[in-house]
């Protein structure tokens, strides 16, 4: 299996039929015949991709990743758990102090009730605000069984989601520890404008870091958080 892997988004449909067919559904559907889509890159002309670190329970030490992109002068969309934001607040807010952007990353089960996600969700927020970290309007939901790849949320979860005014991250390129190398070797093949790059923030990738950065800058490319992304493009 490779290691880094583009999602494409899947095409839009068109066409008077399905328009008027949509139109019709949308005077009687509900939010919960919905699922929300993750947002897997964001329309930008420049050469811009957005940087975000899934940060896992074992990635306590995250000084080896701030500081390249802190040399590099680039900045980043952190994805943490309520756990870990818990176990690790000073961590989390010298993450904001780096002019850094924070996620909530949430595992979703499929056996979960609205109840679970209810309390999931409040459990994040208490975190958030024990920390007194910035409120997140982020969100990136992944898959509790695999522990990898990401999800669209069901109906249930996304009308919380909406709710609670939050949007659900995805990527377009999934940079896997193994798999950067072949990201490094040709950067202008790999990536396309408004790209959205999921790391892992741990040792491996940390180590291999200061490379990609150099060579992203190199060849022209800036790195940003998803926010400032989207503030210059449209989302997809």
């Amino acid at each position: 299996m490779r290691e880094l892997r583009r999602i494409r988004p899947q095409p839009k449909r068109a066409g008077k039929l399905i328009a008027a067919a949509a139109a019709c559904l949308l005077v009687v559907a509900t939010f919960t015949e919905t699922s929300a889509v993750p947002v897997q890159s964001i329309a930008v002309t420049e050469k811009q991709i957005a940087f975000t670190f899934d940060v896992g329970e074992a990635d306590e030490r995250l000084a080896e990743t701030l500081l390249p992109l802190h040399e590099a002068k680039v900045t980043a969309t952190f994805f943490l758990t309520a756990e870990w934001v818990e176990r690790n607040p000073l961590t989390a807010k010298a993450i904001v102090n780096g002019g850094h952007e924070l996620g909530k990353r949430l595992f979703v089960s499929a056996a979960a009730s609205e109840e679970q996600w209810r309390q999931e969700l409040a459990r994040l927020d208490a975190a958030w605000n024990q920390a007194g970290l910035p409120p997140s309007r982020v969100v990136r939901v992944a898959d509790a069984d695999k522990r990898s790849s990401t999800v669209r949320p069901d109906a249930q979860l996304s009308k919380l989601l909406q709710e609670r005014g939050e949007t659900v991250i995805g990527w377009s390129i999934n940079a896997e520890p193994a798999g950067l190398p072949q990201l490094m070797k040709d950067v202008n093949l790999s990536l396309k404008p408004g790209d959205i790059l999921r790391l892992q923030a741990d040792a491996s990738t940390a180590k291999q870091l200061p490379g990609l950065l150099q060579r992203l800058q190199a060849n022209g490319w800036q790195g940003a958080t998803v926010l400032k992304l989207q503030a210059g493009g449209s989302q997809s």
